[in-house]
């Protein structure tokens, strides 16, 4: 029942299409759905790493802002990113990503994102390292 619940959610990040129905049941509760406009920044260089993303729709791009936001990633719909301050930047944010299209994220915090993949499904959270 909770998994046909949050079928469409398990549709739209293909990260989560070949993971076992516990996983997806654990973590889709525990993503807090979020918009962002085009040219509003996630996140900024310096920022505490609160949360990392899944994009559902739209389009992100990691800028440089002094050179006006010159993009040097670009990530669309269906993969994640903002992971990694979690894991090895001392929780600060590295780079600054912006929205580049209307876009509709999935955020999972710190607090659930370590419990989730260091914790209760560690050998799923090895995708990240």
């Amino acid at each position: 029942m909770l998994i046909k619940m949050h079928e469409d959610t398990i549709k739209s990040i293909p990260y989560l299409e070949d993971k076992p129905e516990s996983f997806n049941a654990y973590i889709c509760p525990l993503l807090k759905p979020t918009r962002v406009s085009k040219d509003d920044f996630i996140f900024t260089k310096g920022d505490p790493a609160d949360e990392m993303y899944f994009i559902k729709s739209g389009k992100i791009a990691a800028v440089i802002p002094k050179y006006n936001n010159f993009k040097f990633i670009k990530i669309k719909q269906g993969y994640y990113f903002g992971e990694l301050d979690l894991l090895f930047y001392n929780n600060i944010r590295h780079y600054t990503f912006m929205a580049t299209k209307d876009s509709e994220l999935w955020a999972l915090s710190k607090k659930h994102f370590r419990r989730t993949f260091l914790i209760e499904f560690r050998n799923i959270g090895m995708d990240f390292v």
